[in-house]
């Protein structure tokens, strides 16, 4: 990669073919170093957050509620040290990850006092119950990676800020009185996901200097409404076609957004029908595949043709290469 970018910068006349063989070896031992960095931080920030969480299940069973508290006090510390005096300014994504792990720190450290002064009994917080303790927890976390966040804006907060309200909105659902299952918490993910879309695409028109962390946002809008689409029970072949339409939606959505992931999701779902169609619906015919396999090429073919059309007609080099660079990043 590093190669490339060396030979574009020799094509465009930024720098000469010898420049850029010197600049190779420097450029690739300091970039070996910085993956090498962040896969270790990365490591250790995953290790320890998934670490954290174990002490609500184990912690205070060997420890009690204040020796978690204390040592999660401890934990808390060393995270601040690395934030203050370890980390760069330009270094933002571990800052945020560091940050995180200080967020996951703040409902530990109560869930350890409320337990030490006997409020809580730790062994109600890992059952299925829903319960004051587990919102609550739920919701310090929120607030913690909310302030954060304040500080410094970054796209990563989103993802643990948009599944603990997830979880949070399932978590107080489910305490409703009646019949509130699977179906129905698949419709609200669906819900969700589709609402934090709009407030995602509406701030970004409005907010230009923040447009990446609406990008993000609306991201994981789209992977909460399909997630939630995905797993709603279909029970009948009308049920089954409409999830293919929405699909087919969404796949058009991504198209517009040129969001390569949505593309992915909506083709992944339509599979899904057609596999349905092939194993189910159609099952032993030989003729659906034949079919399957012709609407696959045509669909090529119209795209290929409608990426020809759109291109600027020939006429001149420069025109020429424009199509050709085109040509190349479809």
């Amino acid at each position: 990669m590093l190669k490339q970018k060396l030979q574009q910068g020799v094509h465009q006349g930024i720098i000469t073919q010898e420049q850029a063989e010197s600049l190779l070896p420097i450029l690739s031992e300091h970039h070996e170093t910085v993956s090498i960095t962040r896969a270790l931080i990365y490591l250790g920030a995953a290790i320890g957050l998934f670490s954290l969480w174990l002490f609500i299940d184990l912690g205070w069973q060997h420890w009690g509620g204040f020796g978690v508290a204390g040592l999660t006090l401890a934990y808390a510390a060393v995270a601040f040290g690395i934030d203050r005096w370890l980390i760069q300014p330009e270094q933002g994504l571990i800052k945020v990850l560091v940050r995180l792990f200080l967020a996951a720190c703040v409902p530990l450290f109560w869930f350890g006092v409320f337990v030490g002064v006997g409020w809580w009994e730790g062994d109600h917080i890992a059952t299925s119950q829903v319960d004051s303790e587990v919102l609550i927890l739920l919701v310090l976390f929120a607030v913690s990676c909310a302030a954060l966040a304040s500080r410094e804006p970054h796209a990563l907060w989103w993802t643990p800020l948009t599944v603990a309200v997830w979880i949070l909105i399932l978590e107080i659902t489910d305490a409703f009185p009646g019949r509130f299952g699977w179906e129905e918490s698949a419709q609200l993910t669906m819900v969700y996901g589709l609402v934090l879309m709009v407030i995602a695409y509406w701030r970004s028109a409005k907010d230009s200097f923040h447009y990446s962390l609406w990008q993000t946002l609306l991201l994981l809008g789209g992977y909460f409404f399909w997630l939630g689409l995905t797993l709603q029970h279909a029970s009948s072949d009308t049920s089954r076609l409409i999830y293919a339409v929405v699909n087919i939606a969404f796949l058009g959505v991504g198209v517009w957004l040129s969001i390569r992931s949505f593309m992915a999701l909506g083709v992944i779902g339509v599979l899904l029908y057609l596999g349905y169609l092939a194993y189910e619906l159609f099952k032993d015919s030989i003729w659906l595949p034949v079919l399957f396999v012709a609407v696959g090429l045509l669909i090529i073919a119209s795209a290929l043709i409608w990426h020809r059309r759109k291109q600027t007609p020939k006429g001149s080099p420069l025109q020429d290469s424009v199509n050709a660079a085109k040509g190349d990043q479809l």
